[in-house]
C-alpha cells in the first residue's frame, strides 16, 4: 500500500482513527481486487470451464477472512500483563 500512496500517507496520521482505518481498509481491499484481476487475466485463457471475474473475486474475498479466536478474559489479561512487563524491562 505504501508503494502507491507513499506521497499521501502522512495525512492519514492527521485523520481521526476511524476515518484513517476506513481509508486503509479500502486501499487494502482495492489492492486485493487488483491482484485478483491480475490472477484472473493470467489464468483465464488456461481454464477449461472459465469462471467470471466476480466468481473469482468472491472466492478470493472468502479466503481473505481469518477466523478470530475466542480468548477468555483471563488469557487477554495474561497477555496484556506480559506485554506490559516486557515493555517495562526496556
Amino acid at each position: 500500500m505504501l508503494k502507491r500512496y507513499n506521497s499521501g500517507f502522512a495525512h492519514l496520521l492527521e485523520m481521526n482513527l476511524v476515518d484513517g482505518l476506513s481509508l486503509i481498509n479500502k486501499a487494502l481491499e482495492k489492492e486485493m481486487e487488483e491482484r485478483a484481476w491480475e490472477f484472473y487475466l493470467a489464468f483465464y485463457p488456461h481454464q477449461e470451464n472459465p469462471k467470471s471475474f466476480d466468481q473469482v473475486l468472491a472466492e478470493v474475498k472468502s479466503k481473505q477472512t481469518t477466523p478470530q479466536t475466542k480468548l477468555s478474559k483471563e488469557e487477554i489479561i495474561r497477555r496484556a500483563e506480559a506485554i506490559k512487563k516486557a515493555d517495562q524491562r526496556r
